[in-house]
């Protein structure tokens, strides 16, 4: 974390991906046997896949990873803080966003966090919690309705940079009733004009 801080101070890159490690289950008391994939299936009752039962374990080992993962972005945020860059900080004129593979757990897409911090110099509004509608039948059939797709968080991403990109990636993709999902144009709602 000190690293990219570093590069970025220096200005030697305003673009950093960072990949935090996935931990060893012994890392966070969990039995070497066992993996967070394993825990990952069994973490959601009611919504297990691969017919694999349920069990509390899972769901505290899941929630020890996020807290794990948390804590790598947390980091990151309090080096870019300490910054003093212009009338504020690295981290008032970056945005930093944490995204998951997961979605949930078991690896469904209809309700997948993303974090943005940093407001990029004014671009971003701060200090909310945004939970979008889920208007769009999935393309997966059978399971629950999705609200709008991640790459327009990329759209959202790119104008902040001063790019007029309208799309990233597919434009739209195909509900499993053969409903159109609009994948177009930025989330608004995260903007401070929005």
């Amino acid at each position: 974390m000190r690293l990219t801080k570093v590069a970025l101070a220096c200005d030697l890159t305003r673009v950093v991906t960072f990949v935090a490690p996935v931990p060893q289950c012994p890392e966070l008391g969990y039995p070497g046997d066992a993996t967070f994939h394993g825990y990952a299936h069994q973490s959601i009752e009611g919504a297990t896949s691969c017919g694999t039962p349920f069990s509390p374990v899972a769901a505290k080992a899941i929630l020890d990873l996020g807290v794990y993962y948390a804590g790598h972005f947390a980091t990151l945020l309090t080096e870019l803080d300490s910054v003093p860059e212009g009338d504020g900080t690295l981290l008032d004129h970056t945005a930093v966003v944490w995204v998951t593979e997961l979605a949930t757990p078991t690896h469904l897409h209809n309700d997948a966090f993303h974090v943005v911090a940093g407001s990029f110099g004014g671009f971003f509004r701060t200090g909310r919690y945004v939970r979008y509608p889920r208007p769009w039948k999935s393309p997966i059939r059978n399971f629950a309705n999705i609200g709008p797709g991640h790459n327009r968080l990329h759209v959202s991403l790119l104008q902040a940079m001063g790019q007029s990109d309208t799309s990233f990636g597919l434009k739209v993709a195909i509900g499993s009733d053969g409903s159109e999902i609009p994948l177009v144009g930025p989330l608004t709602e995260l903007h401070r004009s929005g």
